[in-house]
């Protein structure tokens, strides 16, 4: 009887110890799903559910290059979750060239592959070989066009290219898309007009700068110029007021009124005392306090 109780308990040892060892060695590839039914007593909101997921991404026209991407979703006792997203950039032949990044780009520019991301606090630049080029603490770094990177450094913006070299000068406070190569930036709390290139349309000598329709709103002491969308001044900034008016631009100086289309073509001349527009038709009120009515096809 001894013997038999004996070998019952072995018995039960041995499976207990083959489904401890069975779960340790389980590895799902790529997906796993964890619930939890714990939570802090400091907090009334806590994870109740867990899932990981681990895919392959490739960049466009690269066979060189790829991403292994690990992303774990944490969802709340509250109904809300948490994503937080890992990448793992490969080399050829699976190398791995820089981990545990939060944003990878990837670039090619005159048959040289450049990859730009982020790990910790920074932005970086790497060749495709994995030797990081790049010597400063980049805040922020996103491609504006071929090899042309929009900068930040503490809080200045500026451009640079894929080798670091800078070709507009880390120096404004901030970097605004105008159109496809114009940006409106400002320095020391003024406003101007640049290229990619760092070619000056603007300086940066004004109070506003404000989009309306294919032109530019420009405001100086007061006064309101406009500037179409070439970054060419077409109307100085000595206006007392420069608007919409439905699909047209309205503008007066010195109690006179003009209108010019939504590029900043002239229609009606500043010689009127008022111009408004009802049921799509202008109409302007000339010098003898006439209104009279514009082509509505204009």
């Amino acid at each position: 009887m001894k013997k038999i109780i004996f070998g019952l308990i072995i018995c039960t040892l041995f499976l207990s110890a083959s489904s401890v060892f069975a779960k340790s060695t389980h590895r799902p590839s790529t997906y796993t799903h964890h619930p939890h039914h714990y939570h802090s007593s400091s907090s009334s909101n806590y994870i109740v559910r867990s899932d990981y997921i681990r895919d392959e991404h490739t960049f466009p026209d690269c066979i060189e290059h790829s991403l292994i991407k690990e992303t774990t979703v944490n969802y709340y006792s509250n109904g809300s979750k948490r994503v937080h997203s890992r990448y793992t950039i490969l080399g050829s032949k699976g190398a791995v060239l820089e981990s545990d990044c939060t944003d990878v780009k990837h670039s090619i520019y005159d048959n040289k592959h450049y990859i730009v991301f982020k790990k910790g606090k920074y932005y970086k630049i790497m060749e495709g070989n994995g030797n990081i080029i790049s010597t400063r603490n980049y805040k922020k770094l996103s491609e504006l066009s071929k090899n042309r990177l929009l900068a930040r450094i503490d809080k200045k913006y500026g451009i640079i290219d894929l080798n670091e070299n800078i070709i507009v000068p880390i120096k404004y406070k901030s970097f605004e898309s105008a159109n496809s190569d114009l940006y409106i930036v400002n320095l020391n709390g003024y406003y101007g007009i640049l290229n990619s290139e760092n070619n000056i349309f603007l300086t940066s000598e004004f109070d506003k700068i404000k989009p309306l329709y294919d032109t530019y709103i420009v405001k100086k002491q007061g006064k309101y110029g406009l500037v179409d969308i070439t970054g060419k001044l077409i109307l100085d900034p000595e206006h007392d007021k420069i608007t919409s008016l439905g699909e047209y631009i309205l503008v007066k100086k010195a109690g006179k009124y003009g209108l010019l289309d939504y590029s900043g073509k002239p229609i009606l001349a500043l010689t009127y005392k008022k111009i408004k527009q009802k049921r799509n038709v202008l109409y302007a009120k000339n010098q003898n306090n006439e209104w009279i009515t514009v082509n509505s096809n204009i």
